[in-house]
């Protein structure tokens, strides 16, 4: 099997490992996690650019790391909150000019932005 798609799991269960540490209350651990996640799933990317999992993989990571800093009472920073979701908007809205996508992808997309614009939105109104 092709290491790709190893390395791609692998930084999804990171970045879902840091996404339960902050749903447990935990401090740190989600920042590591969330950052390792973020720096796996990006140098995919780089390596794989015409790989449309692996910006999904980052895209995700992206996601959850503007979840962090919006939720998180020791990290907690609107801004970063914004950017980090800013720029899962900016993977999402290439998305159909490189492959067909699901009206879910597009869900996500329309939710998202809507978050990026309104940093007041609630938590977990995304989706």
């Amino acid at each position: 099997m092709n290491r790709i798609y190893y390395a791609r799991d692998l930084a999804s269960a990171v970045r879902i490992s840091g996404e339960i540490h902050l749903a447990l209350g935990e401090d740190r651990a989600p920042l590591i996690a969330m950052q390792s996640a973020h720096e796996r799933a990006r140098q995919m990317v780089e390596a794989h650019p015409a790989d449309n999992a692996c910006l999904g993989v980052l895209a995700d990571t992206l996601r959850s790391l503007g979840h962090l800093y919006e939720t998180s009472k020791a990290f907690g920073n609107p801004e970063m909150a914004r950017t980090f979701y800013g720029q899962e908007v900016e993977i999402w809205q290439k998305w159909p000019t490189r492959t067909t996508t699901s009206a879910y992808d597009q869900g996500r997309l329309r939710r998202r932005w809507g978050v990026s614009q309104n940093p007041r939105m609630p938590s977990g109104a995304d989706g």
